[in-house]
């Protein structure tokens, strides 16, 4: 009987104790392959991350947008074969696009749906729509690309869409039935032309604030502000240019 007891309470100890040990190996797992595992987690983040900056450092494609007012739609332009490659549905009556100067959004003018689509060149889909005035008729984007200028011709009125938040951020009103805007090649000033009233609205595109109206010929239907040629500067120090380089010689 004690030798069975003996033999019980040993084999009791026995199994106890590998419990004991298991559980404890299994606690001290995570320390012991601790190193590994993490530097597996951070070698499969950098990777994301490698993936991401490539993702982001791709190129936008070179192509032209064309809107299609009855088809409701944008074509897409392979500019190197002129090949249609993509059809993207947007609002009603798409009838303007602008593409930022990254070339990776493409905003379209929806005057029947009083709306303009986002487009997301990489991919060649919509990827926002956002309201504004009433039969928008043109789009303009600024230089450094933050900001959508679009006029609606029915409200009177030019919409400010931060491209960053594809959200609208101010109404600008202006004069009768604007027809066109265009940004200064500094991005300082946006220019309108009111076609029911001979008249080219200046927006100040700091404040929003109009600073002047100029009267010009009966129905003003387009305005352009181009950016002027590239020119050298005579700004040099240590035999190199300081400011603008035009590709050629050091100006002297």
């Amino acid at each position: 009987m004690k030798k069975d007891a003996g033999h019980r309470t040993f084999t009791l100890a026995w199994q106890t104790g590998k419990l004991m040990g298991d559980a404890r190996c299994a606690l001290l797992a995570p320390f012991q392959f601790g190193v590994p595992i993490r530097l597996l987690a951070v070698l499969m983040l950098l990777s994301l991350f490698s993936t991401a900056e490539q993702a982001a450092a791709q190129p936008a494609p070179p192509r032209a947008y064309v809107a299609n007012a009855v088809s409701n739609t944008v074509s897409v332009i392979d500019r190197a074969t002129n090949a249609v490659v993509g059809t993207i549905p947007v609002g009603r009556t798409p009838v303007t696009v602008a593409v930022t100067p990254d070339g990776t959004l493409a905003y379209v003018a929806n005057s029947g749906s009083h709306s303009v689509s986002v487009i997301d060149t990489l991919g060649s889909k919509v990827v926002a729509t956002i309201l504004v005035g009433s039969s928008p008729v043109d789009i303009a984007i600024t230089p450094d690309g933050n900001h959508a200028y679009v006029v609606n011709l029915d409200s009177n009125s030019v919409s400010v869409i931060d491209t960053s938040t594809q959200t609208m951020v101010a109404t600008v009103l202006v004069g009768s039935n604007p027809t066109s805007v265009a940004i200064t090649p500094g991005g300082e000033l946006a220019y309108v032309t009111n076609s029911g009233d001979r008249s080219l609205t200046v927006i100040n595109t700091a404040t929003g604030i109009v600073t002047g109206t100029v009267p010009v010929g009966k129905i003003p239907s387009h305005v352009a502000a181009p950016r002027p040629p590239p020119t050298c500067s005579d700004a040099v120090k240590n035999g190199k240019e300081t400011d603008i380089d035009c590709g050629g010689p050091v100006c002297v």
